[in-house]
């Protein structure tokens, strides 16, 4: 198990499939009653892919940053070609506000 599913998971009350278990991860010990209402009401972790528009705006018009008219595949690809944190496009994703001048927007698929 890795120091980041463990973190990433903790105390969200999801499981995450690891190996051919499901997992889930808390701080303190769960009571039996919370432990069954879990077991009834099982929710797994969702992985998505959200594809990203990233704009900048030039004389009060947003122009697309991607030549493509498909904007990026994913966030994951839009940090890597602008050299940004993945968490930093997640954090001004679809919000209408401004990071060094670019707007992002999204669509998950």
């Amino acid at each position: 198990m890795d120091y980041r599913s463990v973190v990433r998971h903790l105390d969200t009350e999801l499981a995450t499939k690891k190996g051919n278990y499901l997992v889930l991860f808390f701080n303190d010990k769960l009571t039996d009653l919370k432990r069954k209402e879990l077991i009834n009401n099982l929710k797994l972790v969702k992985n998505e892919t959200t594809e990203v528009w990233v704009y900048k705006k030039l004389e009060d018009k947003l122009i697309l940053v991607d030549s493509s008219e498909t904007g990026f595949s994913s966030k994951h690809l839009a940090a890597k070609e602008l050299k940004l944190s993945h968490k930093t496009i997640s954090k001004f994703l679809n919000t209408h506000k401004d990071y060094k001048g670019l707007y992002f927007y999204s669509i998950k698929l």
